[in-house]
């Protein structure tokens, strides 16, 4: 900052006009000053403001998602952001949410760990398969959809689940199913047929001698 020293002593000729002199280049300086400090808060206030309107119009996004998204600051293992749909999928109020520690939302640490080692390398997860723990505790089957992302002026991961876990059930017990069948098939000398509609979709190999052909060939006729 700029500073003004007066003679304190007696003034001699020509010490007016050389004062009068250091004043206005005082107060020019002043001015300068001040319209600089101007301008670099009226920049931070524009910034603060934009930065804000982004906030908010990704709040607003992230709220209208109906699939669960995440934000967590991985230095402290905080959440910094969770939408409704996350907290339905947690089964805890937003206020116990934000701010919770994350290391608990991991089955194990070590997925925490691999996580953050692909994310820190690509910068992203596509389609990741992850088991979470969701409401009360229950292990769900998810695939992660993640990016390193600025939040709030933290590295942050912002993360998008997607509930695989009924699929999961699904295709297991349909796998079991058909492994059952099979293992009964080849265990009976009667014919097994498996149909849809009068199409058949399975059937046993004493099916096929059965009806005289292999039974492949016999997969998506109308046998009844």
């Amino acid at each position: 900052m700029a500073s003004l020293v007066l003679h304190a002593g007696p003034f001699e000729k020509g010490d007016l006009g050389h004062h009068l002199l250091m004043v206005r280049s005082f107060l020019g300086v002043l001015a300068l000053t001040s319209l600089y400090v101007g301008a670099v808060l009226a920049e931070r206030d524009l910034a603060l403001a934009a930065v804000t309107k982004g906030e908010l119009r990704f709040r607003t996004v992230a709220e209208a998602l109906a699939v669960p998204l995440i934000i967590i600051d991985p230095a402290v293992s905080r959440v910094q952001f969770a939408n409704e749909a996350m907290c339905e999928f947690l089964g805890k109020p937003e206020q116990d949410v934000i701010g919770m520690s994350s290391l608990g939302f991991y089955l194990r640490d070590e997925d925490r760990v691999e996580v953050m080692k692909i994310l820190y390398a690509t910068g992203k997860l596509e389609g990741y398969p992850l088991t979470v723990h969701g409401m009360g505790g229950e292990e769900r089957k998810t695939l992660v959809y993640s990016r390193l992302v600025d939040f709030e002026g933290r590295q942050c991961t912002l993360s998008v689940l997607q509930d695989t876990t009924e699929r999961v059930r699904a295709d297991e017990a349909l796998k079991e199913s058909e492994a059952r069948l099979r293992f009964l098939s080849g265990a009976t000398e009667d014919g097994v047929l498996v149909n849809d509609g009068g199409i058949l979709t399975d059937g046993n190999e004493v099916l096929g001698k059965l009806l005289g052909q292999p039974t492949e060939s016999l997969i998506g006729r109308k046998i009844l």
